[in-house]
């Protein structure tokens, strides 16, 4: 499945990527794995909200910052081939994958905020409180023609945090607060 291209047609693709990634008009699937003890919650800890709980995740649940961000290629208007292409280049340097993360959170800001509202603000304080990270993540999954190509984030919650503080000061400086 992989094509190998030149560095400068791998260039223009991930410049393609990262454009794509920088508009905030394609949806985003926020997720987050905890483990809980509550049997009622189980649907949460797989990182569905239940109808029972408008909390995802909950003071007494066990997580550690971690968020999984899903991007369908579909929704990028890119398709599996090139994508996969520019994974070389992708594994080789992980600032740009930093880089992509980065588009990612500034686009979707909002997004990320509404899903901090989801998790009780004592475990979102000790998630993000107990480490920082500022690395990413990446994956370009493919699970055959059922599914849809996607492209698949990790990073820590302390991202998010960064940017909307990072947001909060800019506004605060402009005399927008």
């Amino acid at each position: 499945m992989e094509t190998t291209l030149d560095k400068s047609e791998m260039l223009r693709r991930f410049t393609v990527l990262l454009k794509q990634l920088s508009s905030p008009r394609y949806p985003l699937a926020i997720t987050a794995h905890i483990e809980t003890d509550d049997p009622a919650r189980l649907d949460a800890s797989e990182g569905k909200t239940s109808a029972e709980f408008p909390i995802m995740i909950g003071e007494r649940d066990r997580w550690e910052g971690d968020l999984l961000v899903s991007v369908l290629l579909p929704d990028l208007h890119l398709d599996e081939d090139f994508a996969f292409a520019i994974s070389p280049l992708l594994r080789e340097r992980g600032e740009l994958v930093d880089l992509l993360g980065d588009v990612l959170v500034w686009s979707h800001l909002e997004a990320f905020e509404c899903f901090s509202t989801l998790v009780a603000p004592t475990s979102w304080e000790a998630g993000c409180l107990k480490w920082r990270h500022r690395k990413y993540g990446l994956d370009l999954v493919s699970e055959g023609a059922e599914q849809p190509p996607r492209l698949l984030f990790r990073f820590h919650a302390s991202v998010v945090t960064w940017a909307l503080n990072t947001r909060l000061q800019k506004a605060a400086e402009e005399g927008g607060l």
